[in-house]
Formats: C-alpha cells, structure tokens, sequence
C-alpha cells in the first residue's frame, strides 16, 4: 500500500510577514512499497494541501500528521529542500 504524512517542520519570517514554510513528507518508495523515503518541501499558503492532492492523485493514500514547529533561520532550512513547482514535477515524474 502506497501512503505518505506531510509534517510541518518550521517557517521563515521576515519584515512584512511570512517568507515560507518548510514541510517533510515521508512516503513508501515507489519500487519497493516497504519501509519509508522522504523529502523536504517550502511554500505558503495551502503548499501542503497542494502537495497532498498530487501524491493522492499517483494512489498514495494521506495520513494526517501533527507537529510543533517554530521559526527558523536561513541555517536552519535543509540543503535538499524543493520549492512547490519543484515538488510537483518531481512528484509527477518520479513518483
């Protein structure tokens, strides 16, 4: 069974505002369907949401997911990180 949780893991502010927000997704692999792959993701507003309708899309089913996260600095943000855009055509050709 394909399936994944989105999990918020932080966000960025700045002078005006939010900047982004930084999520993981831990997913099963396409080719095995054991054990877990992940990867890292920003945006704003509703990214998460956007994300999720593409995966559920490909046949993975959601599990919802809750977390306490805080701000982050530029350290902080993880090298692999994908923007949104990034995301889905990574989702669409990979996944």
């Amino acid at each position: 069974m394909k399936s994944f949780s989105i999990t918020k893991v932080g966000y960025r502010s700045g002078q005006y505002g939010c900047i982004a927000e930084y999520f993981i997704c831990n997913h099963t692999p396409k080719h095995t369907k054991k054990g877990l792959d992940s990867f890292f993701f920003s945006g704003l507003y509703g990214t998460e949401h956007r994300i999720a309708q593409a995966l559920r899309a490909k046949g993975y089913k959601g599990n919802e997911t809750s977390s306490q996260y805080g701000r982050m600095t530029r350290k902080d943000v993880h090298p692999r990180n994908l923007e949104e855009h990034e995301t889905l055509d990574w989702i669409k050709t990979y996944l």
